[in-house]
Protein backbone atom coordinates (compact mmCIF):
# COMPACT_ATOMS: atom_id res chain seq x y z
CA UNK A 1 0.00 0.00 0.00
CA UNK A 2 1.34 3.30 -1.21
CA UNK A 3 2.09 6.47 1.14
CA UNK A 4 -1.04 8.08 -0.70
CA UNK A 5 -3.34 5.90 0.08
CA UNK A 6 -2.80 5.07 3.93
CA UNK A 7 -2.66 9.37 3.92
CA UNK A 8 -6.41 8.87 2.42
CA UNK A 9 -7.74 6.15 4.59
CA UNK A 10 -6.94 7.91 7.34
CA UNK A 11 -7.90 11.90 6.39
CA UNK A 12 -11.43 11.15 4.61
CA UNK A 13 -12.39 9.95 8.07
CA UNK A 14 -10.76 12.90 10.10
CA UNK A 15 -12.08 15.62 7.56
CA UNK A 16 -15.39 14.42 7.27
CA UNK A 17 -15.86 14.19 11.22
CA UNK A 18 -14.44 17.79 10.78
CA UNK A 19 -16.86 18.98 8.66
CA UNK A 20 -19.83 17.40 10.38
CA UNK A 21 -18.61 19.29 13.77
CA UNK A 22 -18.28 22.40 11.67
CA UNK A 23 -22.02 22.23 10.67
CA UNK A 24 -23.32 21.16 14.10
CA UNK A 25 -21.44 24.56 15.83
CA UNK A 26 -22.71 26.75 13.26
CA UNK A 27 -26.25 25.60 13.76
CA UNK A 28 -26.10 25.36 17.62
CA UNK A 29 -27.60 29.09 17.75
CA UNK A 30 -30.37 28.09 15.22
CA UNK A 31 -31.45 25.34 17.26
CA UNK A 32 -31.36 27.17 20.80
CA UNK A 33 -34.58 27.67 22.69
CA UNK A 34 -35.39 29.34 25.92
CA UNK A 35 -38.25 31.15 27.13
CA UNK A 36 -37.71 33.45 30.25
CA UNK A 37 -36.96 37.13 31.48
CA UNK A 38 -32.85 38.09 30.57
CA UNK A 39 -31.30 38.23 33.91
CA UNK A 40 -27.81 39.16 32.24
CA UNK A 41 -26.65 40.57 29.12
CA UNK A 42 -22.90 40.66 28.43
CA UNK A 43 -22.28 42.40 24.85
CA UNK A 44 -18.15 41.90 24.97
CA UNK A 45 -16.98 39.49 26.73
CA UNK A 46 -13.58 37.58 26.96
CA UNK A 47 -14.57 34.86 24.26
CA UNK A 48 -13.68 36.84 21.39
CA UNK A 49 -16.35 39.49 22.27
CA UNK A 50 -19.50 37.34 21.76
CA UNK A 51 -22.25 38.57 23.68
CA UNK A 52 -23.74 36.50 26.60
CA UNK A 53 -27.22 36.58 27.54
CA UNK A 54 -28.42 34.81 30.44
CA UNK A 55 -32.34 33.69 30.36
CA UNK A 56 -34.33 32.87 33.81
CA UNK A 57 -37.32 30.50 32.99
CA UNK A 58 -40.19 30.21 35.38
CA UNK A 59 -38.75 26.86 36.94
CA UNK A 60 -35.36 29.15 38.11
CA UNK A 61 -32.71 27.76 35.49
CA UNK A 62 -30.64 29.34 33.82
CA UNK A 63 -29.81 29.22 29.80
CA UNK A 64 -27.12 30.88 28.45
CA UNK A 65 -27.10 32.51 25.01
CA UNK A 66 -23.72 32.67 23.33
CA UNK A 67 -22.72 32.90 20.13
CA UNK A 68 -21.11 35.17 17.33
CA UNK A 69 -24.14 34.95 15.07
CA UNK A 70 -26.37 36.91 17.51
CA UNK A 71 -27.42 40.12 16.06
CA UNK A 72 -29.00 41.75 18.97
CA UNK A 73 -28.08 45.26 19.88
CA UNK A 74 -28.13 46.58 23.32
CA UNK A 75 -30.91 48.83 21.90
CA UNK A 76 -33.18 46.28 21.68
CA UNK A 77 -32.70 44.02 24.39
CA UNK A 78 -32.31 44.85 27.71
CA UNK A 79 -32.46 42.92 30.81
CA UNK A 80 -35.81 42.40 32.49
CA UNK A 81 -37.08 41.91 28.64
CA UNK A 82 -39.32 38.76 28.09
CA UNK A 83 -37.62 36.40 25.87
CA UNK A 84 -38.74 33.51 23.87
CA UNK A 85 -36.35 31.56 21.12
CA UNK A 86 -37.79 28.54 19.53
CA UNK A 87 -35.65 25.66 17.97
CA UNK A 88 -34.89 25.51 14.56
CA UNK A 89 -35.71 29.40 14.15
CA UNK A 90 -33.37 32.42 13.86
CA UNK A 91 -36.29 35.18 15.04
CA UNK A 92 -36.95 35.37 19.35
CA UNK A 93 -40.26 37.05 20.59
CA UNK A 94 -38.72 40.12 22.57
CA UNK A 95 -41.48 41.68 25.01
CA UNK A 96 -44.17 39.87 22.19
CA UNK A 97 -42.01 41.70 19.27
CA UNK A 98 -40.61 39.33 16.53
CA UNK A 99 -36.75 40.42 15.78
CA UNK A 100 -34.07 38.05 14.19
CA UNK A 101 -31.80 37.48 16.73
CA UNK A 102 -29.59 34.99 14.42
CA UNK A 103 -27.75 35.76 11.44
Amino acid sequence: MSKFSKFMILAIPVLSFGIYMGYRSHMKPVEFSAEGVVSKINWKTKNHEMPLIEINDNNCRTKKFTSNRIVLSPDKLRVGDLFKKISGTQFCHINEVKLQCVN
